[in-house]
């Protein structure tokens, strides 16, 4: 059974990262939010921070500025100020 979904991230100058992962995790403004396939349609304001983002069984670390996430029909969509890897696998 499939239960990857897509993942685009935005900064203000490029398509950051585009893949199918099968977790995501993310700062909101209001704690930590969890998202796999199938979540329910989501908009979450992002604070700055880390995000976990994991694909082929590796859960990778990126830092992240303040933006959104928009979660809608297995697209996880993240607008941010801006975003690097972290360089380890978690």
């Amino acid at each position: 059974m499939d239960n990857t979904f897509r993942i685009e991230i935005y900064t203000p100058e490029k398509l950051f990262l585009s893949d199918e992962i099968t977790a995501l995790t993310v700062l909101g403004l209001d704690g930590e939010y969890g998202i796999m396939k199938d979540h329910v349609p989501t908009v979450v304001a992002l604070r700055e921070g880390y995000m976990y983002i994991t694909s082929k069984g590796v859960r990778r670390k990126y830092i992240s500025g303040t933006g959104y996430l928009e979660m809608n029909d297995n697209l996880a969509m993240i607008f941010v100020s801006s975003c690097e890897k972290d360089g380890k696998a978690e």
